[in-house]
Formats: C-alpha cells, sequence, structure tokens
C-alpha cells in the first residue's frame, strides 16, 4: 500500500513539474506612473520654482505608462542623449526645433515663434485613460501643454529621454528593464521627488534672502554694468 501511494505522489510529481515547464508565463502587469513636471514656490513666500522633473529618472517595464503632471515634456529619439539633441535641433537659428523661425510673410528678416516648440504637435496625450504609444521613434511632443501620458512601447535595454523645450537641462531619464528585473515604485519615486523639491526650495529660500534687499551688479565681457536679477 505505501508503495502504491509513493508511485502515485511520483506521478503526480511528475504531471505537476510537466505543466509548469509547459504552461505559458504570465505577462508583467503594466504599471502607471505619476511624474511632476516642476513645483512653484510663490505659495511658501518665494518668488521662484524648480523646473526639473520630479524626480529625474525611472525604470519602467515595456508597456508601462507614465503621466507627467505639470507640464508635457517631448520625448526623444531611442538612444539619443538630451545635450546631443538640443546641439543638433534646438540651439541656434535655423534649427527645426529653435525657439524662432522666419517669417517671410512680414520681411526677410523677421522671425516668429516657432509653433512645433509652442504647440504639440499630439492632442490625444493628455488623457491617462487613452494615452499615446512611443516606442522610441522620432520626437514626440504630446499632451495639452499641462499634462501628457505615454505608454513605453520600446524594448527592454532602451534608453529614452523625456525633455523640457524650456528648459535646457531638465531632462528625465526613462530606462526600460525586462521583466525579470524590478521597475520603479510610485512611492519611490515621490520619496525621490520630495527630496529634491526640499533641495531646490531651500536654494531658492537662500539666493531670495541674500538678494531681495540690496541690488548687485556686475561687469560684463563688454565692459557695460549689468544689474543682477
Amino acid at each position: 500500500m505505501k508503495a502504491r501511494s509513493r508511485v502515485l505522489a511520483a506521478i503526480g510529481a511528475v504531471v505537476l513539474i510537466g505543466t509548469l515547464l509547459t504552461a505559458p508565463l504570465q505577462a508583467q502587469t503594466a504599471t502607471s506612473y505619476n511624474v511632476r513636471v516642476g513645483a512653484e514656490f510663490f505659495t511658501r513666500g518665494i518668488p521662484g520654482f524648480s523646473s526639473r522633473f520630479l524626480p529625474e529618472t525611472i525604470r519602467v517595464h515595456e508597456g508601462d505608462t507614465i503621466n507627467f503632471v505639470g507640464a508635457a515634456p517631448a520625448l526623444l529619439p531611442a538612444g539619443v542623449g538630451p545635450t546631443e539633441w538640443r546641439e543638433d535641433h534646438q540651439v541656434r537659428p535655423g534649427n527645426p526645433w529653435f525657439v524662432a523661425q522666419p517669417d517671410p510673410d512680414d520681411g526677410a528678416r523677421n522671425q516668429k515663434l516657432n509653433a512645433r516648440v509652442f504647440i504639440p504637435t499630439r492632442f490625444d496625450c493628455g488623457d491617462e485613460a487613452n494615452p499615446c504609444g512611443f516606442a522610441g521613434n522620432g520626437v514626440l511632443n504630446g499632451g495639452d501643454g499641462r499634462r501628457s501620458s505615454v505608454t513605453i512601447q520600446a524594448n527592454p535595454g532602451t534608453v529614452i529621454y523625456a525633455i523640457s523645450l524650456f528648459a535646457s537641462r531638465s531632462n528625465f531619464r526613462i530606462e526600460v528593464v525586462p521583466d525579470g528585473r524590478k521597475a520603479s515604485t510610485q512611492a519611490g519615486l515621490d520619496k525621490r521627488a520630495r527630496a529634491r523639491v526640499h533641495q531646490d526650495y531651500e536654494t531658492a529660500a537662500a539666493l531670495h534672502n541674500k538678494y531681495s534687499d540690496r541690488m548687485t551688479s556686475h561687469i560684463n565681457d563688454k565692459g557695460k554694468r549689468v544689474w543682477d536679477a
């Protein structure tokens, strides 16, 4: 009787192992993250603000969604760094993402604001219920100006940067990690964001306290006096 029980148990174990080996792996559950862009200090008595992404890095799985709140950033092509992209596309007249462009209708030397910088190219990215998909192809400048929602569809190992088109040092690094590797958590993002906001507030407060009651100036490289603001 005992021998028969052992045989049945062995058969059951073999069947269970076979089932585990042949069963399809469960898909990674998609996560939705909230990332703040910028923070104002006026309500705290300091005339200033932080223009950073809060925080400045995230690890996601393919299929996760990032909801940017406060401003809608531009997402760059996969593998392209923010500094090199700005050098090639934004920093000088004639670049496709420079703040101004020629306005020949009003004269050969006249300029007008570059619409692609100030007006999103896709307005359908602002709804969390129906985010834009982005695999790192081209530039995505979507949302309604104050927020945007993007589902990351790039392969694991891909790095994508989101940038502010108006703040030259405001960058956000998105790393797509494999399903077996731990991604960021909302609690972890919020903790790092609070620390960065506090640091920026302390810096702004120190500058305000130092200069708010006096006027200072310096001589620029052309020998002219310039008043500091």
